[in-house]
């Protein structure tokens, strides 16, 4: 295993498990409810981000698992790709899709959302590190490994 994989995948399982507890821990969301007219309890909005955030956090430290263990670089690649999108969708959810609450005073406007988006911001960085590092290869390009993945996938076709 070499080294930089390690370290990439290291940092994703960091990454990964601070933007999923970080949320309920470090720099916690608000821990109330809001009450509708005419309607039961609900969530606040910075309480559902931080639902969503921890979802993309273990996948985020799954797909750093795969930089570990996978040895395939086209597999690693994709793996990286698919960090910057969640890395986009973690600054996402907590800036646009969901938010948080209104009230700029809030602690998950002070701790919570910087957090994250930082955070966020660091996943992307590291996959496009990852990403450069993985398809730069010294003895062998990436397209010639395509070129044999679809050979081998050819002849079990043909066979």
């Amino acid at each position: 295993m070499k080294k930089t994989a390690l370290f990439l995948g290291i940092a994703f399982v960091v990454l990964g498990l601070l933007i999923s507890i970080g949320p309920y821990t470090i720099f916690h969301v608000c821990n109330g409810h809001m009450q509708m007219e005419g309607e039961g309890m609900k969530l606040m909005a910075c309480q559902k981000t931080a639902q969503a955030e921890l979802v993309l956090g273990i996948i985020i430290a799954l797909l750093g698992l795969i930089n570990i263990f996978i040895k395939k670089n086209i597999i690693k690649g994709i793996a990286n790709i698919a960090n910057i999108i969640t890395g986009v969708l973690a600054i996402a959810f907590v800036t646009d899709i969901i938010g948080t609450c209104k009230d700029p005073n809030m602690h998950c406007n002070i701790a919570a959302k910087p957090s994250l988006i930082v955070l966020g911001i660091l996943t992307i960085l590291v996959s496009l590190v990852g990403l450069l590092l993985t398809f730069k290869k010294k003895d062998e390009s990436v397209y010639e490994e395509i070129e044999q993945e679809i050979t081998n996938e050819e002849k079990v076709h043909e066979e």
